[in-house]
């Protein structure tokens, strides 16, 4: 059987090369050149995936540097936890011991300089939900490991010597993306807390007793009205049964 696969160390190179490779779907590590993954295509051996890529996108269609869909059977996994997604990094390590080290197992640079015209969302990051997707937890969750000793001291931070130029810690507003095509609301309210506080912003109307909040909004849990007579309500009551209290 011929040799599908090769790794070449920096000094000695796998028996054959990898120009031996079977030219349709030879592959191999290239230790000597920074592990990059090779390919031999019809005697050509070019990187499959460059550890520094650059690419310019141009044209007027949606373009990815990387794009892939992976599809889940309907009967995939068991009835244990089984963890299945599109891509998944681990940054492994033990007593780090230099101070200057920033790690993460993504790192996403948004590095668009000067003017950006564009009315969609621009970020490092972007998570969405798909038509007929309806039983996501969330665009980004935040979860701890499998052990007792799992933990971080925040689920989610925000450390930017420059966060002083940002306009706010959270946008919860849906004004700023018109050409989205559709507004985003939410059911319940727009901040859940522990303990099940909420902060529901209402409208011009005062929240209704035993209705507004049930089954959702816990003891503690406010009301703002952005209309009308505007005042600020408390949960005084129960989760099952809210009673709002106006605050004056």
């Amino acid at each position: 059987m011929a040799t599908r696969f090769i790794h070449k160390f920096a000094s000695t190179t796998a028996p054959g090369g990898f120009l031996n490779l079977p030219s349709a779907g030879g592959i191999g590590i290239d230790e000597a050149d920074s592990y990059q993954l090779k390919f031999n295509k019809n005697g050509t051996v070019s990187s499959l995936i460059d550890n520094t890529p650059t690419v310019t996108i141009s044209g007027a269609g949606s373009e990815f540097n990387l794009d892939m869909t992976t599809t889940l059977d309907a009967a995939v996994g068991s009835s244990s936890v089984t963890w299945l997604g599109g891509i998944r990094t681990v940054l492994s390590g033990a007593a780090l011991t230099n101070t200057g080290n920033a790690t993460n197992a993504i790192h996403g640079v948004y590095w668009i300089t000067g003017a950006n015209a564009g009315t969609f969302p621009k970020a490092a990051f972007l998570g969405e939900f798909h038509a007929g997707t309806t039983t996501a937890d969330g665009a980004f969750v935040a979860m701890g490991g499998n052990g007792a000793s799992a933990r971080a001291m925040y689920a989610v931070a925000t450390l930017n010597p420059d966060i002083n130029q940002t306009s706010y810690g959270i946008d919860l507003s849906t004004n700023s993306y018109t050409g989205l095509g559709k507004a985003v609301g939410y059911t319940n309210a727009d901040i859940l807390m522990s303990n099940d506080v909420a902060i529901i912003v209402g409208g011009s109307s005062a929240p209704t007793d035993g209705a507004t909040g049930a089954n959702f909004a816990g003891p503690g849990s406010l009301y703002t009205m952005t209309g009308g007579t505007i005042k600020l309500y408390q949960n005084t009551g129960t989760k099952a049964s809210p009673t709002w209290t106006a605050q004056t």
